[in-house]
């Protein structure tokens, strides 16, 4: 459907890369993130609020940048303002049936297929009062339970999804793993990364995730995800805060800094 760059580029089988926003500072988006695919902008775990998830969108818009808004849960009311903001894609917490799925449907889609309503302003001013007809934004799925990975391919083909999108965090959780387990060490992780990529492309959609290190990024990308999230500004500035401590330390003690291989957050966190 038209207006939408970000779903064009996926319909055309092309991976995209993201970056994670969590500070509510639109600074960010135009200084780090424009040359990404999209910003992951994070109200439910990072600081953002509505009026900074605004401010992000139109950082987004004023860059080229796909807005790609992850919601604090699965209120009809909060997906409807949300979605007036006119974010290229919404991804929606925590839904574990496809009977969720259902109701994330209803909340986001105009009639006949769902009882979102109609006026918001922003939304309007930038694609005119045909919008619901125009305008497709992408419906993103989280999947972050055991319950919910039993239920990717139900989730996926409900009509109005679009992308499974894989939490491994939470997945940790439920799993009684600890926080920093590598996916690719652990064969329960990989495994449910696996099915939900599978679930996807045998529906014909897609998937995507976190992976902040090539050889994660690689794996995801075998299983068939398309739209990854590859670095963020709390993993970037933790990084590069150390490094340069840890740097600027060996010269007051006289040492000259010595190469060091970088090493890649587990989690966008950081």
């Amino acid at each position: 459907m038209a207006n939408n760059a970000l779903l064009e580029k996926l319909l055309a089988g092309n991976t995209v890369l993201g970056f994670a926003n969590m500070y509510p500072a639109s600074g960010i988006i135009e200084g780090a993130a424009k040359d990404f695919d999209f910003a992951w902008i994070d109200s439910q775990h990072g600081e953002h609020d509505y009026r900074t998830v605004l401010a992000a969108c139109q950082a987004c818009s004023g860059v080229n940048v796909a807005a790609l808004v992850r919601v604090p849960g699965q209120e009809p009311a909060l997906l409807g303002i949300y979605a007036d903001l006119a974010p290229l894609g919404m991804m929606i917490p925590m839904v574990n049936t496809a009977e969720e799925a259902q109701c994330v449907v209803d909340a986001l889609y105009f009639p006949p297929q769902g009882s979102r309503s109609f006026g918001g302003r922003r939304i309007i001013d930038l694609y005119g009062r045909d919008m619901p007809t125009e305008f497709h934004m992408i419906v993103v799925a989280q999947i972050e339970t055991l319950k919910a990975v039993e239920n990717a391919d139900a989730i996926i083909n409900t009509d109005g999804i679009d992308m499974l999108f894989f939490g491994p965090d939470d997945m940790r959780i439920c799993m009684g793993l600890p926080m920093n387990t590598p996916i690719l060490e652990n064969d329960q992780l990989r495994d449910a990364a696996q099915r939900m990529g599978a679930a996807a492309r045998q529906a014909g959609k897609f998937a995507g995730t976190v992976a902040f290190d090539p050889q994660h990024q690689q794996f995801f990308l075998e299983a068939g995800y398309q739209a990854i999230v590859v670095a963020g500004d709390i993993a970037c500035l933790r990084t590069m805060a150390a490094k340069s401590l840890e740097d600027v330390k060996q010269v007051v003690a006289g040492i000259t800094p010595t190469e060091r291989e970088f090493k890649f957050p587990q989690s966008y966190y950081g």
